[in-house]
């Protein structure tokens, strides 16, 4: 009879703890907005390779969870809204598609480029600020750098901020989509402008 109590009270408590589950996770990805005002012709050849080095992100944001900025020293990890991809690489996928729509004479690759294609230039970006606050304000902070030949051929800093529709991870994963559109716009100029070296 101990056993068969037992047995029974064990059933009863993994009911209970099966009745008070945890709210199903939710997983966002970053998506690639920007669009080009002209693209080459089917028989253009892309001779220019811009490649995109692994972007820096801090270890504190560069986790599956979602991360809000309750404060200047706050942060809130939330454990069920979560990105599809660790953000480190979902920044420099995001920023190479842009490029790609942004510059049609070039040939944007992720870092490692094809080696039988000559790399004219190399864009390496320090993600300093990555997410939004309480209010739905999305912020990007990069400190990024043109390379040419190994070294440094334009470097600047971009400081951006987007209000979102509303404080929901969707709402906040749509303004930063909006912000690394803005931030490659900014790198695209800086790329047509550049006096970059010769290809190797």
């Amino acid at each position: 009879m101990r056993t068969a109590r037992f047995g029974m009270a064990s059933m009863a408590l993994v009911g209970c703890v099966s009745l008070g589950q945890s709210p199903p996770s939710h997983f966002f990805v970053l998506s690639a907005t920007a669009r080009g005002s002209a693209t080459p012709s089917k028989g253009a050849e892309r001779k220019e390779v811009l490649e995109v080095l692994p972007p820096r992100v801090p270890d504190y944001l560069d986790r599956p969870q979602m991360v809000i900025r309750r404060s200047s020293n706050e942060l809130e990890v939330d454990e069920f809204n979560r990105w599809g991809e660790i953000p480190s690489a979902a920044v420099g996928r995001v920023v190479e598609e842009n490029l790609s729509a942004l510059l049609p004479s070039w040939a944007v690759l992720p870092s490692p480029a094809n080696p039988s294609m000559a790399t004219r230039a190399r864009l390496f970006l320090d993600v300093e600020e990555l997410g939004w606050d309480g209010n739905g304000e999305a912020r990007l902070k990069v400190s990024w750098s043109l390379l040419a030949d190994g070294a440094p051929e334009m470097q600047a800093n971009s400081n951006l901020r987007r209000q979102a529709r509303s404080s929901s991870p969707e709402a906040g994963a749509e303004a930063l989509s909006e912000l690394l559109a803005d931030l490659s716009r900014e790198i695209a100029a800086a790329v047509a402008k550049a006096p970059l070296g010769h290809a190797h």
